[in-house]
């Protein structure tokens, strides 16, 4: 009796137990992720090429400020001067042209039978001498805004053969950025868009900034770590070129944007 007496007991204890172990995990429990983080342009500028052609000079240097109608880089010119001068040559050719058939158009029919002829000719002289004067203006690439300079590889450039419309560098605002996440592909699944972020930066390591995920990426590439990773963005208000690492979901990561920085330089690197 006292065995059956203690048997319900223990059925009791052993079904509360589920019980708490079944409302334990039914309670989410926040997750976080740690991974490294960039400061990127949230915006940048691009500058295409004009032209098509060769470029000569490259007049700024990556990370460089400029000003609005600042040179950033001269296109090879020698085609360009050639074609302006035999615009040119042909131009006189037809005002001469045209000189002499008037001349004689008073006692020449066939001068004023070609009169209208050579009018044609120097007006199609005069529009040619037009489009290549201009594409020897398109060779100076100046900023249309202020900005620093974005430029993975200035060697690349000088030299090298363009085509119209082929993007050469970027203009970045320095006061508009956001972050560039490189999440770990186990990870992936626990990030969402709105998920907050908490960034460290390698400049101030002890200072926490917030952010808050707005997209993310569906192509995997390879970390500085090379650990498989997918981009993931952020937003908030700093400055670009910075790196650090970012906590992905932490609770006290929501609240806010963070207070913009001092300037940093781009490229500073470190870990998260």
């Amino acid at each position: 009796p006292g065995r059956a007496a203690r048997s319900p007991r223990r059925g009791r204890a052993l079904l509360a137990a589920l019980v708490v172990l079944g409302l334990a995990g039914a309670i989410p429990v926040p997750s976080a992720i740690t991974a490294p983080v960039q400061v990127v342009a949230a915006e940048p500028r691009h500058v295409f090429s004009a032209i098509d052609g060769i470029v000569g000079t490259l007049a700024v240097v990556p990370g460089q400020q400029v000003a609005a109608g600042d040179l950033l880089l001269r296109m090879d010119t020698r085609v360009l001067e050639k074609n302006v001068q035999e615009a040119r040559q042909a131009m006189s050719v037809a005002q001469a042209e045209l000189a002499r058939n008037r001349a004689a158009a008073h006692y020449d029919a066939d001068a004023r039978a070609k009169l209208a002829v050579t009018q044609v000719e120097l007006e199609r002289a005069r529009l040619e001498l037009d489009f290549h004067l201009a594409q020897l203006e398109r060779a100076e690439l100046r900023s249309e805004t202020a900005g620093q300079v974005l430029l993975e590889d200035p060697d690349r450039l000088p030299g090298a053969a363009v085509r119209m419309g082929e993007r050469l560098l970027g203009i970045a605002d320095t006061r508009r950025t956001r972050l560039r996440i490189l999440v770990p592909l186990a990870d992936f699944s626990l990030v969402d868009e709105g998920a907050p972020v908490r960034v460290t930066l390698d400049r101030s390591p002890l200072a926490g900034l917030s952010a808050r995920v707005v997209r993310k990426g569906y192509t995997v590439s390879l970390s500085d770590e090379q650990v498989p990773s997918i981009v993931v963005e952020a937003e908030w208000e700093t400055n670009a070129g910075e790196e650090g690492g970012a906590a992905v979901g932490t609770p006290d990561a929501a609240g806010g944007r963070a207070a913009t920085p001092p300037a940093v330089p781009f490229g500073a690197r470190g870990s998260a």
